[in-house]
């Protein structure tokens, strides 16, 4: 059984178990313990709460369905506390009831589309920023400016602080004569 598109459940399951164990993505190709197990969570709260198949499960995930077996017999049993807990809370709040569950489905499909409207935005605009910059236009800068209310302007401000700080300490670095260690 193929995902369907629309099918916003397996990301609210993914979305639970990040934010309950505290990393930024399950799917990152990495065998560290705080991965393993996260997936693993995963992949039982996706049989319990989803019809999709061990391999669809793993696809979403980067895995195939060996990788989804293996977990839900081995690796689900020496799970420390803290992930068993994130299914007990998952279970308790019940995200993904008919009821609830669209719902909250709904409302995590729009901050996904809005997410993904705000990168691409900053990504615009980090662009923009960067051509002025080896242009050094400052004028188009403030132009630029204009338009925004405060908190954007600062936000800007931050991170044009940040890139420029980057710059000189790659220009320090590149400037630095490299010694050999046995000299």
């Amino acid at each position: 059984m193929r995902i369907d598109k629309d099918d916003y459940r397996l990301e609210v399951i993914k979305n639970h178990i990040e934010y309950k164990i505290g990393i930024n993505d399950i799917s990152l190709p990495t065998k560290t313990n705080p991965y393993v197990f996260s997936r693993a969570t995963f992949y039982y709260l996706c049989r319990e709460y989803t019809g999709y198949s061990m391999e669809s499960i793993g696809e979403y995930v980067g895995r195939d369905h060996a990788c989804v077996i293996h977990a839900l017999k081995k690796t689900l049993k020496d799970v420390p506390e803290k992930y068993n807990e994130a299914i007990r809370d998952f279970n308790k709040n019940s995200l993904l009831t008919e009821e609830v569950g669209y719902s909250v489905i709904r409302d995590n499909e729009a901050l996904v589309l809005n997410n993904r409207d705000l990168e691409k935005r900053n990504s615009r605009l980090r662009r923009k920023l960067s051509t002025m910059l080896n242009e050094g236009v400052v004028g188009r800068l403030a132009g630029l400016l204009v338009g925004m209310d405060e908190i954007e302007k600062r936000n800007i401000s931050d991170r044009i602080d940040a890139m420029i700080m980057m710059e000189n300490k790659k220009k320090q670095y590149k400037s630095q004569e490299r010694k050999p260690l046995n000299a």
